[in-house]
């Protein structure tokens, strides 16, 4: 192998370079994603992955969702992405992630997203145990607004599960 030269062992992309500081200099180059600066992996799913970023000129933290690289060879895949968010921007309520920008930068297709800091249900449950039943109906009520708002706007969200349902550090939940 020579320099400059590409492999894969799994998802990851490697690079061979002769220099490691233009390598951090070029890692770094490749962990932003138009006007946003990625900070760190947050999870990953059927569709792509999810990061903590910083929206440069605001300085405002987003969770940028990025469409994989196998996704984003599929027309099917890439027409699906687009078609969430061009749905969720249509959205402005409480308990729905609000949307900010989606884009396709240099083949790189993404949603930035407001970034919720809390936790998902799931993640609760598995740490705390089973939510009390005042919390549960809480939690329902909540979602069932959020699906109102959703329904009214012509969209159903077709994912409800309880990794989709993210708690603020307040106790407000969102879809």
């Amino acid at each position: 192998m020579s320099q400059g030269e590409q492999f894969r062992i799994g998802r990851t992309t490697f690079r061979l370079v002769a220099d490691a500081a233009k390598a951090a200099t070029d890692d770094e180059a490749s962990r932003t994603i138009g006007d946003y600066v990625v900070d760190r992996l947050l999870g990953s799913g059927g569709m792509g992955s999810v990061y903590l970023a910083t929206h440069q000129p605001s300085g405002r933290n987003v969770a940028l969702k990025v469409l994989g690289p196998e996704q984003s060879a599929n027309p099917d895949m890439v027409r699906r992405f687009r078609s969430e968010a061009k749905a969720a921007s249509k959205l402005s309520h409480s308990n729905i992630v609000g949307v900010y920008e989606a884009a396709t930068i240099d083949g790189v297709s993404f949603i930035a997203q407001e970034f919720v800091d809390g936790i998902d249900i799931a993640k609760a449950v598995a740490q705390r145990g089973a939510l009390s039943i005042k919390r549960g109906l809480d939690v329902v009520r909540q979602v069932s607004r959020a699906l109102q708002h959703a329904h009214e706007q012509g969209i159903v969200h077709r994912d409800i599960k309880p990794s989709n349902l993210l708690v603020t550090r307040e106790g407000i939940v969102k879809i």
